[in-house]
């Protein structure tokens, strides 16, 4: 009687465990995309170079540890990471740059690019001034009567002095004509408050108030394309270099500057 045959079975093969993914590798990728988001959005961006930087971090510590770790997978992921908050650093930079130049160009104030200076008859010279960073005083102790020309097209001049003119209640001013001509194109405005007196002692007053018997006094207003205007503006009695700025408010060093003594 022949015996049944015995049918082997092969060994189950074993599956090797799942490797986990690592902290680090999966911390730096969501770091970088939130760099990376708010790399272009001016403020943010400083908070996404921060984010960037501590998410290159994470990235690099994730590749150097996952080499001597085989049981855990993310290697890719941290590259990832890497790459983005390399870029997020990267772009938040150049819109820093980008948008500091903007509001310096928005805040700075144009200054004095060529003046022109009476001669002895009617006739005017053309004198150019050198770039404002370059040579602040080229536009400074102008004459009486030298026009100074803005980077935004105004013209603006002290015409003509008057040493002590005294107003109403008989108190003593210096009183300059001044006048504002736009060869630009945009609408500027101009006032008083324009113009500040320096004393002999040094001290930068505002234009004053007084109350002067026909006398056309400055206003404020603004002047279209190919506008001028003229007037009277009070300094104290002292004065001996009367200041233009083009914005007084924030300012801190005139755009052009005439002797008045």
């Amino acid at each position: 009687m022949t015996q049944p045959q015995e049918i082997s079975t092969p060994p189950a093969m074993s599956t090797p465990p799942a490797k986990s993914t690592s902290g680090l590798a999966i911390a730096a990728l969501i770091l970088g995309i939130l760099a990376i988001l708010g790399s272009w959005m001016p403020i943010l961006n400083n908070v996404a170079i921060v984010l960037a930087v501590v998410g290159a971090i994470l990235a690099i510590v994730g590749i150097v540890k996952l080499k001597k770790e085989a049981n855990k997978g993310g290697k890719g992921l941290a590259i990832a990471g890497l790459v983005l908050s390399i870029l997020a650093i990267v772009i938040s930079l150049a819109f820093q740059s980008m948008y500091s130049k903007a509001l310096d160009d928005a805040l700075s104030s144009p200054k004095a690019t060529s003046t022109t200076q009476p001669t002895d008859g009617t006739a005017t010279s053309e004198k150019p001034a050198e770039k404002p960073a370059e040579n602040p005083a080229a536009a400074t102790n102008l004459a009486v009567g030298t026009k100074a020309t803005l980077s935004n097209g105004l013209v603006v001049s002290v015409d003509a002095v008057e040493p002590a003119v005294k107003d109403v209640a008989g108190d003593s001013y210096m009183v300059a004509t001044v006048s504002y001509t736009n060869t630009g194109t945009e609408k500027i405005s101009y006032a008083s408050f324009d113009w500040k007196g320096v004393g002999k002692n040094g001290a930068v007053n505002d234009a004053q108030f007084a109350l002067l018997e026909d006398a056309k006094l400055l206003d404020a207003g603004s002047l279209n394309a190919n506008g001028s205007v003229s007037g009277k503006v009070a300094f104290k009695a002292d004065t001996v270099t009367i200041e233009y700025y083009s914005n007084a408010l924030i300012d801190d060093e005139a755009a052009a500057s005439w002797k008045a003594q």
